[in-house]
């Protein structure tokens, strides 16, 4: 590579942070002073648009699949050749950060981009996608876009809604898609050759270990649990120790414990106690004091 080649490089990864950069404010977001783009909400749809555009000047022709999911290609040496996917998602969760998920977009663009200037065509085509729903910005189950690619089963998700009433048939059709052809995004396991995906650590590591990048080995493996501890209120002057019911002291109890199991298991093992809301309430549980139960 000479030195114009590495300039053109050089331009290609600052390009990459610029336009994540730019996705994170106005007209791209939902909110004021941060980041929010809620799938298929109107910072989802501008966002969108302004990927269409980048990925067309890349070189891909650009389609969107039944999920929402945007899908720019670049033909390989032969028509129809299975394809090296790249990319990552492009909705964000509230006060998210730029890089989360669009730079590995944005890196997916600038690659075929250097393959359109040079004018290569590889044995294979190169995707990028850019996944609308990856991490359950709005509704209730997350990753719906990947689960539809997958062809993995999704259940009867239409009436799902988001934090204003409005059901995901509802949203999808304010953009032309139909919940009930979501099954179309599926695609063939032969029509793929692998998925590749850049991503900022969302953690400490890497700085700590002043390591530039690394491999995933291993993705977490997430569960939820919403619990209600249920005590009972009394007079803080008189109700003596043996006769309280408090559920604060019992929730300290249950979170000293959660964090010496976990601190028990490997390194990578991590328990989080906090407050999500009921948006992820997936398997509820009451605890009860030990005389209730």
């Amino acid at each position: 590579m000479d030195k114009q080649e590495r300039i053109v490089e050089h331009d290609a990864g600052a390009r990459a942070v610029r336009r994540c950069e730019e996705l994170g404010c106005d007209p791209y977001s939902d909110m004021r002073g941060g980041l929010y783009r809620p799938y298929l909400g109107t910072a989802h749809k501008a966002a969108a648009e302004a990927l269409r555009g980048w990925m067309q000047g890349a070189g891909m022709s650009v389609r969107t699949d039944a999920a929402g999911t945007m899908i720019g290609r670049y033909e390989g040496s032969s028509a129809n050749a299975p394809a090296l996917m790249i990319g990552s998602h492009i909705d964000s969760v509230w006060n998210g950060g730029f890089y989360d998920g669009a730079l590995g977009v944005m890196l997916g663009v600038e690659c075929v981009a250097a393959f359109a200037r040079r004018g290569l065509r590889l044995p294979f085509a190169l995707e990028v996608v850019a996944f609308g729903d990856e991490e359950g910005s709005r509704f209730p189950l997350s990753m719906l876009g990947s689960r539809a690619m997958a062809g993995k089963a999704v259940g009867d998700v239409g009436q799902m809604r988001d934090r204003n009433g409005t059901t995901l048939q509802e949203a999808m059709q304010g953009v032309g898609l139909d919940v009930g052809r979501m099954g179309e995004a599926r695609r063939r396991r032969e029509d793929i050759l692998a998925y590749l995906e850049a991503h900022i650590e969302q953690g400490p590591v890497l700085e700590h270990e002043d390591a530039p990048l690394a491999a995933v080995s291993a993705i977490a493996g997430i569960q939820r649990f919403y619990i209600r501890v249920q005590g009972q209120a009394g007079h803080a002057g008189t109700v003596p120790l043996h006769m309280r019911h408090d559920a604060l002291t019992a929730a300290c109890e249950m979170v000293l414990g959660i964090e010496t199991l976990a601190r028990a298991h490997t390194a990578d093992f991590v328990a989080t106690v906090g407050f999500a809301g009921r948006h992820w309430l997936r398997k509820p549980c009451r605890w009860r004091a030990p005389e209730q139960r």
